[in-house]
């Protein structure tokens, strides 16, 4: 089983089109499966939870200012361009411009810490971003849709709000109790977790495959500009994270951390909303920025550490 999830963690940046493609070809018959995609997130959220140790979250929380800074870049800063870009693009499509506004207001992504780790940043602020905005997305998701929609969209907020709290604050409170409670106990169990969490976001994006495939075949002008803009407002999104922290004179490790909690969300949390509550035409740019979330986690990394290098020749050379 530690095989396989090696394998997937070396290889989620191939799998995941690959996943979504068969979903978008399969359509017909995964399209009947979309019932259990909460289901599936609450299991994902529940796992990647279980590795937050509630003492890690104190020791971080003392020290705000990276945390103020990522979440105003989450919440405010990347939404805005979002939508400020949507709307001039698809003034005339307010599906797809909410589409484009959910793909970044969703919260950052648990997998950030994987990268944060690679590249050898502060896992515990990651950690900490992940859990605060993941815990906030209640309140950022509803209240950013009806700020900026409430004329042109209608959607159901209370069942939005109910939804958030049952795949993402009850699970995630969960874990943190089971890793405070049997943690000794527990770390024996996190590769299957990590495991079934992989399967069960591979199986959401297979399923918002199926339901955005007639966007797909055939393939759609709209798409490919939707795929533009997810990319450029995905990158700016990292170089805002970089940016900021750079401002204020962070460390080394607490850029890293910012810049990959800045610009990576959690696709799966978006997908399962988008699928759930709102039409097709909402969920195709936030399963579009499954396509590439990975391989630009991987390149911006890659630019992290070039840049530190000759940063640091720089001075040396002074």
């Amino acid at each position: 089983m530690d095989k396989i999830n090696l394998f997937l963690n070396g290889r989620m940046a191939i799998v995941t089109p690959i996943v979504l493609f068969v979903g978008i070809s399969a359509s017909s018959w995964i399209g009947n499966w979309t019932f259990i995609v909460p289901w599936l997130f609450m299991i994902i959220t529940f796992a990647s939870s279980t590795k937050i140790a509630p003492m890690e979250l104190v020791r971080t929380i003392r020290s705000p200012l990276p945390i103020v800074l990522c979440i105003i870049a989450l919440q405010i800063i990347i939404p805005a361009l979002a939508y400020g870009i949507g709307s001039f693009l698809f003034s005339d499509d307010p599906m797809t411009l909410v589409g484009i506004v959910l793909a970044f207001i969703i919260p950052t992504a648990i997998a950030s810490l994987l990268w944060v780790s690679i590249y050898k940043g502060d896992t515990s602020l990651a950690l900490t971003i992940v859990f605060i905005n993941t815990l906030a997305a209640p309140i950022f998701i509803p209240i950013t849709l009806y700020l900026l929609f409430q004329t042109s969209v209608s959607f159901d907020i209370p069942a939005l709000v109910t939804g958030l709290i049952q795949m993402i604050v009850i699970p995630s409170i969960l874990g943190v109790l089971v890793n405070h409670f049997s943690r000794k106990k527990f770390e024996s169990r996190q590769i299957p977790l990590d495991l079934i969490a992989k399967l069960c976001l591979l199986t959401v994006i297979l399923i918002n495959g199926s339901v955005v495939a007639p966007y797909f075949m055939p393939l759609q002008s709209n798409v490919v500009i939707i795929t533009g803009l997810i990319f450029l407002i995905s990158v700016s999104a990292y170089m805002i994270g970089f940016v900021l922290a750079k401002l204020f004179k962070f460390s080394f490790q607490k850029i890293v951390a910012v810049m990959f909690c800045t610009g990576m969300r959690n696709i799966g949390v978006g997908s399962a909303l988008a699928v759930v509550y709102f039409p097709a035409a909402v969920a195709l740019p936030v399963v579009i920025g499954t396509l590439f979330q990975q391989l630009l986690a991987s390149f911006m990394g890659k630019a992290l550490l070039k840049f530190s290098v000759e940063n640091k020749t720089d001075l040396k050379n002074q």
